[in-house]
């Protein structure tokens, strides 16, 4: 899930495109009743598959069957209890600057910077900022679809930027 800020007093239509900052974040809804109710079938089966081997003298096959059931268990617990990935994104009129969960900070000036597409957009696509100084990969927190998305809007926000730099320099 991602959040365009925009900047203190304006609409979003007053809002300059030159300006455009980003907050990404991992989404983290809760489980719906339909992923409740296929965990519940998932355990009573597992369940099923401990008990009915064990009624013939099978003992592993309950042992194997509940040690999976507490790892599931185990696993969910441990993502829930964990911090979402977050990510950060400006691009302004002179820099781009990207700032992931760990805190680590990229900046790139604007001059060439562009906007690389790596992978089929139907299944694996990764968005990458590079530049001639160096190159960082953005949205990797986001779905499939969110990344889209943000790839039209980034994409359109640079080429905005270089071309008013470019028009810029051609009248000073």
């Amino acid at each position: 899930m991602y959040e365009i800020e925009r900047p203190h007093g304006c609409t979003s239509a007053q809002a300059p495109a030159r300006n455009l900052v980003i907050h990404m974040r991992e989404n983290r809804s809760h489980l719906g009743n339909e992923a409740r109710g296929a965990m519940l079938a998932l355990a009573l089966a597992m369940m099923a598959a401990g008990i009915f081997p064990a009624l013939q003298g099978h003992l592993f096959v309950p042992v194997a069957a509940l040690t999976g059931l507490a790892l599931l268990t185990f696993a969910l617990d441990l993502h829930t209890r964990s911090r979402p990935a977050r990510e950060w994104l400006e691009i302004n009129q002179d820099v781009v600057r990207h700032r992931d969960g760990r805190g680590r900070q990229t900046e790139l000036p604007l001059g060439r910077v562009r906007l690389c597409k790596v992978g089929r957009e139907d299944a694996n696509l990764r968005l990458f900022v590079e530049a001639r100084h160096g190159r960082f990969e953005i949205g990797t927190c986001l779905g499939l679809g969110e990344r889209r998305e943000l790839a039209g809007l980034i994409g359109d926000t640079l080429a905005d930027l270089q071309r008013d730099r470019r028009v810029g320099a051609i009248w000073a």
